[in-house]
């Protein structure tokens, strides 16, 4: 009797458990289109396939501004229409139909088709999920066109506080963003010059990150976009060359997550995911004894 007594009040105590997560995690989206998706770490609004709205309850800072004029990240594809021309890209807007269904209590799927008689029709499919063991939010996106030469997909973060937010980025051997830096729109492409699909955005007591888990080296851009006081991230992946024939593209994961702390917090998440996934031989010895280094890119021209 007495063990009887104890497996029913261990599986109330699990059935709690399920039911306090799935009570902490809240992911919504109605007939636009617009997710919302909230944890115990984040509150977080997408529209149009664009963060638009991010807070931090770890640190109850907000990372976003309310709109003002364009956006300066939106979500869309890139085709090639004439050979030699790396690609066109097209944006979504209200020109496009949405249709957003449930495929899980946390996930979430909204496909823009965009079908005009006068212009190629095309379709992207955006799945945002949240991750109930880590609360990542976990975003898939692919696309379809009626012709060949589809060259990648984006996403994006759009109204960003420039006056807060400090852009930490794994490139040209490491870059801080803000709104002091000398340019006002720059994309760095993985793996060439932009060395670990990871982006870190960083305000005073923390911030969120974005990182690609993509173990294929899957060709991508991340490009920054200033206006005025808010800034933009967008984030595309590309299909492999030749686009010649190409009218899809397979998706890949990026996860998203706020943290409290500096930059290092989301960094040693990122660098154990890839000692686990990559499992890279261990440097000698006398590395840790370097105290500077000195990038000194070599361009005769």
């Amino acid at each position: 009797m007495r063990n009887i007594c104890a497996k029913c009040a261990y599986i109330l105590i699990l059935q709690f458990v399920f039911v306090s997560v799935a009570l902490s995690n809240i992911l919504t989206v109605d007939e636009a289109g617009n997710v919302l998706a909230e944890t115990d770490r984040y509150r977080v609004r997408f529209e149009h396939g664009v963060l638009m709205h991010f807070h931090n309850k770890l640190t109850q800072e907000t990372y976003t501004l309310p709109p003002q004029g364009p956006s300066n990240a939106r979500s869309g594809i890139s085709i090639r229409y004439e050979e030699g021309l790396y690609g066109r890209k097209e944006f979504i807007d209200d020109a496009w139909e949405v249709e957003a269904k449930r495929l899980a209590p946390l996930t979430v799927e909204i496909a823009y088709d965009f079908d005009h008689k006068h212009k190629i029709n095309k379709m992207i499919r955006l799945r945002i999920a949240i991750d109930p063991q880590t609360q990542d939010l976990v975003i898939h996106q692919s696309g379809t066109s009626a012709i060949g030469g589809f060259v990648g997909v984006m996403w994006g973060c759009g109204y960003l506080n420039g006056q807060q937010v400090d852009v930490i980025l794994p490139a040209r051997g490491g870059q801080i963003i803000n709104d002091t830096t000398e340019f006002s729109e720059r994309g760095f492409e993985y793996p060439e010059n932009w060395e670990a699909q990871l982006i870190i955005l960083q305000d005073e007591r923390g911030g969120f990150f974005v990182r690609s888990t993509d173990t294929t080296y899957r060709f991508k851009e991340v490009r920054y976009r200033r206006n005025a006081e808010h800034f933009g991230m967008s984030f595309r992946t590309d299909n492999f060359a030749p686009f010649r024939g190409k009218n899809e593209i397979t998706p890949i994961e990026w996860r998203l997550n706020a943290y409290r702390g500096d930059w290092q917090v989301p960094a040693e998440i990122y660098r154990n995911w890839m000692e686990t996934t990559f499992q890279p031989k261990q440097p000698p010895a006398w590395v840790k004894d370097l105290e500077l280094v000195i990038y000194a890119p070599y361009n005769p021209l």
